[in-house]
């Protein structure tokens, strides 16, 4: 095993790269998101696998990290923010009168590679209609 080297697929920021990288992502894309009234959401960077694998399917909820809690439950490093997303709305925002349309940049984690991710998602309210 070589502890002097990284993954395939991983890398470090440091320093001015590291700022630089997240204010540009927060300053472009968020603004942009922001303009078009999507809310920010920040969602938990480790999750129950499940989650991931009914909202990405097995195959991909496959690639994530998958420890385990004390109780045993598989848990998953989020490789994607979407089932997380679309569970504050089904859950947490249920009630809501209308869409609920959200924002989101966050790191994600797979197997092969970690990334920064940001996107927008706009949800309908079914209980509402």
């Amino acid at each position: 095993m070589l502890l002097s080297k990284l993954p395939s697929g991983m890398r470090y920021y440091l320093g001015a790269e590291a700022r630089d990288c997240a204010a540009r992502l927060k300053t472009t894309a968020m603004s942009v998101f922001e303009g078009w009234s999507y809310e920010e959401v920040l969602t938990p960077s480790v999750d129950y696998y499940a989650l991931f694998e009914q909202g990405m399917g097995v195959t991909e909820a496959q690639s994530s990290f998958r420890p385990t809690d004390s109780d045993g439950r598989m848990l998953s490093l989020r490789p994607d923010v979407t089932s997380s997303v679309a569970r504050v709305a089904a859950t947490l925002l249920a009630e809501s009168k209308g869409p609920c349309a959200f924002a989101t940049r966050r790191l994600s984690f797979g197997s092969n590679n970690n990334h920064m991710q940001s996107g927008v998602a706009k949800t309908l309210n079914l209980a509402a209609s």
